[in-house]
């Protein structure tokens, strides 16, 4: 993993930077004032794709999701009474047996001597470190590899902001449709082994998680927030401009992270485009074999000009966007 070297800059910048950012962090506390929705919220409305008289609705996920919020689509269950199919996206999505887990306890830390001051730059310790005293993280960073340093910021701001939530309308569709005795399918393309992804973290540089995290969270949260009352409100506008921003799957592609987590954007690029080929294969099996399906995708891919949307669309499929 590479260091950085002594700092070009005089040291007065540094002090400098430190200073704004103490700062940066008064103003924020002044900002909090986007107060998450809570109770009962009916979601974003939905993407009808058709194909002659054949229907299919999608719901776009978000993540993280406030703890207090459930969602309550009626439209969702009248249109899920009538159908025959639900299709869920799982693909990618890592759920560790203890004896994983107990393996990537091992690779936390840094090397014996290195410290996170030793492998990020100046300017992102300073910003990490102002993130962790903000939201007062209990544990320390110092020892960490930058992806488990970031995630120990960014789930701690989660906690304090009560918002941990994740697949929330996915795990509540799966339920609904088990309880209407709706066929449900889920998808679960693999990404790569755990081996593999502990491996990446090992022997590569994992500094963009770190800077994707922070910068996820160094605003005090309310950027977070705003995405959260957006989705739960089904604000459509709202979300196209806070999805790409905030949302942990911001993008169809890949991000940095994932990309360091993948061990080069060639591979992280070809489970892209594998996960791709297998939804729009199920969606259109799905459109050919049922007159109305459901499904549930990360909100990411109903944006993106090459998500999965944008697959349908260019299939001929005509799609009608939420009112």
């Amino acid at each position: 993993m590479r260091g950085y070297g002594v700092c070009s800059r005089p040291m007065n910048w540094r002090v400098a930077s430190v200073a704004s950012l103490l700062l940066a962090g008064q103003a924020v506390a002044q900002d909090m004032e986007v107060v998450l929705v809570v109770g009962e919220q009916p979601g974003p409305g939905l993407w009808k794709v058709s194909s002659g008289h054949h229907a299919l609705w999608i719901l776009g996920e978000v993540a993280p999701q406030p703890d207090q919020v459930r969602w309550r689509s009626r439209k969702f269950e009248s249109l899920l009474a009538k159908s025959q199919e639900v299709l869920l996206d799982f693909s990618g999505v890592m759920w560790p047996n203890k004896t994983q887990d107990n393996a990537e306890a091992r690779v936390r830390k840094l090397p014996s001597g290195q410290t996170l001051k030793d492998v990020v730059s100046p300017e992102l310790y300073a910003r990490a470190d102002a993130a962790r005293k903000f939201f007062r993280t209990p544990e320390q960073i110092d020892e960490l590899r930058p992806f488990y340093a970031g995630r120990r910021i960014l789930l701690s701001a989660l906690r304090s902001m009560d918002m941990e939530k994740r697949f929330s309308a996915t795990l509540s569709v799966m339920k609904l449709a088990q309880h209407a005795s709706v066929r449900v399918t889920s998808l679960d393309t693999p990404g790569q082994t755990h081996e593999e992804q502990l491996k990446n973290i090992e022997q590569g540089s994992t500094v963009p998680c770190l800077e994707m995290m922070v910068r996820l969270v160094e605003d005090g949260g309310t950027g977070l927030r705003r995405l959260a009352n957006a989705w739960s409100v089904g604000d459509i506008d709202a979300l196209r401009l806070l999805v790409p921003v905030y949302a942990l799957q911001p993008d169809h592609h890949e991000n940095k992270c994932s990309v360091a987590l993948y061990g080069g954007e060639q591979r992280a690029n070809e489970f892209v485009a594998r996960r791709t080929e297998v939804w729009l294969g199920e969606a259109e099996r799905a459109l050919r074999d049922n007159e109305s399906t459901m499904a549930v995708v990360s909100m990411a891919e109903l944006f993106a000009p090459d998500g999965y949307l944008a697959g349908l669309r260019a299939r001929g499929y005509q799609v009608a966007e939420p009112n």
